[in-house]
């Protein structure tokens, strides 16, 4: 598993930790406890991390993938983050990542859907999901 993040925090660092942990509101003392249980889960095994725009590191991170091996790309709101006049540049950075194997493109992005894009680009509703990804409902059945 890699990470991509313009700016990527270590987990094991506690000022890293206390800036995370300062950007909970103090009255969501839930939102606080989940957040602390996280970062204790992945400070005790670290994902590997790539700093940088997903526009840049994308297409780079695919060339060092394994050749035909699937790819699961998850990604929650980001897309409201990109600028709207970078959307295409980084939809095409991920799709990068599928140009020699399998993409599958997970994705929560303020409909309240779990959504799958599958290597054919047919997008499924799998699931409603609470905030946070707190928890999920799967649709239909």
């Amino acid at each position: 598993m890699t990470g991509v993040d313009l700016h990527p925090l270590d987990t094991r660092d506690p000022d890293d930790r206390r800036w995370l942990e300062a950007l909970v509101w103090p009255e969501n003392r839930h939102e606080a406890a989940l957040l602390h249980q996280a970062l204790a889960v992945v400070a005790a095994d670290p994902p590997a991390m790539r700093a940088g725009d997903a526009i840049d590191v994308c297409p780079a991170l695919a060339a060092d993938l394994p050749p035909g091996e699937p790819r699961v790309v998850f990604h929650a709101i980001t897309r409201l983050h990109v600028p709207a006049k970078n959307l295409g540049a980084f939809d095409a950075a991920l799709a990068a990542l599928g140009e020699n194997a399998p993409l599958y493109r997970l994705s929560l992005e303020g409909q309240g859907e779990l959504d799958l894009r599958d290597p054919s680009g047919t997008s499924t509703h799998l699931a409603r999901a609470g905030a946070r990804i707190e928890w999920l409902a799967p649709l239909g059945d």
